[in-house]
């Protein structure tokens, strides 16, 4: 059994549509940070991508080479800085043990002086024997005085700064080398679909090459150009209706961006919105039809939407033709309910 059904037309409100350019929502090239040659090429052109993965692998043999020079200095230099530590400590202890030695000899000294004196006084011993006793006194004072300056002068001057300094460049060299490691595995800076690759395993390329682009297509990007009589539709509104030339049905996207002023070289006002694209249906680069209504209505050729068939994009229905049916190209429009607009191809 076929059903038929005449081409009618009905009431339809009046709707202005807008043509609009449909875009990824991210756009992120992958640049190289080193030279080097590629081992490995893990993901291709139309691959998905997560932020993060692998996209190829370079040749690391000189850079761990390089690293591994690097520690062996770095060890040199902190083994160095320890010894120099360590004996540092072990002047500044001698230093501080011979100034406790001397003060105790000098106080020693200074109660035997004291008891000469009263000798001297009572005429026991001579002035010559009590000015030996000053003279040793004035000795032991200027070794008390030279040892606590010594002292100062190694806790002042810190000797091995110089290879505190370079340990400190050795560490920051091997960080350094590190993070440069990690670039010869290049990654998605974002996630997305890997749009351009040209890129093949046993290539030589140099630092600052662009090596692929990723566009995030869920959701996607619309842009539209407004003159200022459809400004007035869209003022206000929070999302749109949309349309894919060829298909029936809409999609909504959401409004993002309204310009305030009109771009000086086209007078018009930049629309931007966003849709989300889990079908992978929206196709960037391509163009959608943005559905602005203006409460008018109009008569509209219009059939059941189950009389559409699709094949290779194009749309088509059926028409009888006396007892035969042929085939006719048409092209959609709006849909609603059960039936779809033709704007081409019925009469």
């Amino acid at each position: 059994i076929v059903q038929t059904a005449p081409v009618s037309s009905v009431n339809w409100e009046e709707t202005k549509e807008q043509i609009a350019e449909v875009l990824p929502s991210l756009q992120m090239e992958v640049v190289l940070k080193v030279d080097g040659d590629v081992t490995g090429v893990v993901k291709r052109k139309g691959d998905k991508v997560q932020e993060g993965d692998v996209i190829l692998e370079l040749d690391q043999t000189d850079i761990l080479r390089q690293k591994k020079k690097l520690e062996l200095s770095a060890a040199a230099a902190r083994d160095q800085l320890e010894m120099a530590r360590q004996e540092l400590e072990d002047k500044l202890a001698d230093l501080s043990d011979s100034i406790t030695v001397t003060q105790n000899t000098l106080v020693e000294i200074e109660q035997d002086y004291n008891k000469m004196r009263n000798d001297y006084d009572a005429g026991l011993i001579s002035q010559r024997e009590l000015e030996m006793m000053e003279h040793r006194i004035q000795s032991v004072r200027l070794e008390l005085d030279s040892l606590i300056r010594k002292k100062q002068t190694l806790e002042t001057n810190n000797p091995v700064s110089a290879l505190e300094t370079q340990w400190e460049s050795s560490r920051i060299a091997l960080e350094e080398m590190e993070r440069t490691l990690t670039y010869y595995q290049v990654k998605a800076p974002a996630s997305g679909i890997l749009t351009k690759m040209p890129v093949e395993e046993g290539m030589t390329l140099p630092a600052g090459s662009k090596i692929g682009l990723i566009e995030r297509t869920d959701p996607v990007k619309i842009r539209a150009q407004l003159t200022d009589d459809l400004l007035a539709l869209v003022e206000g509104k929070q999302e749109l209706d949309y349309r894919i030339p060829g298909e029936t049905g809409t999609g909504k996207a959401k409004v993002v961006y309204l310009a305030e002023v009109a771009d000086l070289a086209t007078n018009t006002y930049t629309l931007e919105l966003e849709a989300p694209n889990p079908n992978g249906k929206l196709k960037p680069g391509t163009r959608v039809y943005l559905l602005l209504n203006d409460n008018g209505q109009k008569r509209v050729i219009a059939i059941p939407s189950p009389a559409v068939l699709h094949d290779d994009g194009q749309a088509y229905v059926f028409v009888l033709s006396g007892e035969y049916a042929e085939k006719r190209v048409i092209t959609l429009g709006r849909t609603r309910e059960n039936i779809v607009e033709v704007t081409e191809g019925l009469k």
